[in-house]
């Protein structure tokens, strides 16, 4: 089965797709949810051009030809974020400080 958008179909098993693929469709689909916001009576939460990766944000930047950022956290649980930005909109992915001690 596929899920259909407005102007394109998604394959429902995101294994079928390479990681440019795949990154392609986030981009797509997340483009499309902020344009979902417009409605006058309804109003979503989450908008921003921001997708949260829970793992794999390497994969996704080298499918973007992008560097990750470093970024220090001000926040005990997750110290560190690594992102990169890809046709406008931002990905990142939090580390716990658990694999932040194991990195150092």
């Amino acid at each position: 089965m596929e899920i259909k958008t407005k102007n394109k179909t998604v394959p429902e098993n995101d294994g079928d797709l390479s990681p440019a693929e795949y990154l392609s469709q986030l981009v797509t689909l997340k483009k499309a949810l902020h344009q979902l916001n417009q409605h006058p009576a309804i109003t979503l939460c989450g908008i921003d051009l921001c997708v949260h990766v829970y793992q794999g944000i390497g994969a996704l930047a080298q499918a973007a030809n992008q560097t990750l950022t470093v970024k220090p956290r001000n926040c005990r649980d997750f110290p560190m974020e690594l992102g990169f930005v890809y046709q406008g909109v931002s990905f990142c992915e939090l580390k716990a400080a658990a694999v932040v001690k194991g990195l150092g």
